[in-house]
């Protein structure tokens, strides 16, 4: 059951998350919050996993010295002059604490429970392929991404 979850969790990273590129509802101005909103649900879900199989948990020494990594981001985080700031981030850039465990744990678990397969690799070049004609259409600056934008906010 918490394997199914991970992988699904890990698949809604994978291939949900880069589409996320309009500011929407809320956040008119920031382009990452809604990506921050999909990142710290799944985080979530995978920090609950991550205690549920804590019995079944091995570590190498990468993996280890990640964790020292964020401990040592959660020590200064503790020591930070601006605590908010350290543990969400700058505001439109929301790159604190609680992004760098989120990336710890979609890093520990694509290693130990996700396997890529020629089906999921056919999905996503399919899904690069359409983020790379927006990157295109944004480099030349074709109104597809701007009008739909909330810039005058």
């Amino acid at each position: 059951m918490t394997n199914d979850i991970i992988k699904k969790t890990l698949l809604v990273i994978l291939f949900l998350l880069p589409f996320i590129i309009l500011p929407i509802g809320f956040f008119p101005n920031s382009y990452n919050a809604p990506k921050l909103l999909i990142l710290f649900n799944c985080g979530l879900l995978l920090l609950f996993c991550f205690f549920y199989k804590y019995k079944e948990l091995k570590f190498d020494k990468y993996d280890i010295l990640l964790l020292i990594f964020l401990f040592i981001i959660g020590l200064s985080t503790i020591f930070s002059i601006n605590i908010k700031e350290s543990i969400l981030g700058v505001h439109n850039r929301y790159e604190g604490l609680l992004t760098f465990i989120c990336y710890f744990l979609i890093y520990y678990f694509a290693k130990y429970y996700f396997n890529f397969n020629k089906k999921i690799i056919n999905i996503g070049l399919v899904f690069l392929t359409l983020i790379n004609l927006i990157a295109i259409l944004q480099y030349y600056n074709v109104p597809l991404i701007h009008e739909l934008s909330f810039s005058k906010y």
